[in-house]
């Protein structure tokens, strides 16, 4: 198998610039249906706060536990163990809601074809760039007058993760790991089904009783 170029003309890695550029439609596509536009105005209200924080419940239920387990069958990537918590987070954010009787008529189904290496990452670079805009999302929550009540924002503000380090070391991983170009489309294909399941979640109605 043929092996590929590690970095592009600009310095990016070969890897990340293709799984930029493969899954961009799949990005934009999820911003129009989470509420970006009223995250970054300042718009957002508690509603749609719930809502979010309880459809990246229902995502991170069904995608976490695997890509923890799947990392540890796959061997050691990192230099540390690289788990996520980020259910633990979302459910930290949801107890400041009252208890509501919620109907989503809609369970993600979340299943690599490949569970390698390559396919891990590709879901990685979704979540862990997921990690890196919560910088400045959490800015953009602070700074909103109709979330004031809210002391922490658990899932967004990341406390005590060095949230750089982790995106640097996924960096490192995926560049010494992805280098056929069979990796490649598996980390794609992992990125744009982890993006896809974001979306199918996101776009369906939330009723809450």
């Amino acid at each position: 198998m043929k092996n590929i170029d590690t970095t592009t003309n600009s310095g990016t890695p070969f890897v990340l610039a293709e799984l930029k550029n493969a899954t961009k439609h799949l990005h934009d596509n999820l911003e129009r249906v989470s509420f970006a536009k009223e995250i970054m105005s300042r718009h957002l209200n508690e509603k749609q706060y719930f809502e979010l924080l309880y459809k990246n419940h229902i995502i991170y239920k069904q995608i976490e536990p695997q890509l923890n387990s799947g990392l540890m069958k796959v061997g050691k990537l990192f230099p540390q163990l690289f788990t996520s918590l980020r259910l633990r987070d979302l459910e930290k954010d949801l107890a400041f809601f009252p208890k509501n009787k919620i109907n989503i008529s809609f369970n993600p189904s979340f299943k690599l074809e490949h569970q390698n290496e390559a396919a891990w990452l590709g879901v990685l670079y979704v979540l862990e760039g997921s990690r890196l805009g919560g910088n400045v999302i959490v800015k953009a929550l602070r700074n909103n007058p109709n979330l004031k009540s809210f002391p922490e924002f658990h899932f967004y503000q990341q406390k005590n993760i060095d949230i750089r380090s982790r995106w640097m070391a996924f960096q490192k991983a995926a560049t010494q790991n992805i280098s056929l170009k069979k990796d490649v489309e598996d980390a794609v294909n992992a990125a744009n089904l982890t993006f896809e399941c974001f979306y199918q979640v996101h776009q369906k109605p939330l009723m809450v009783n």
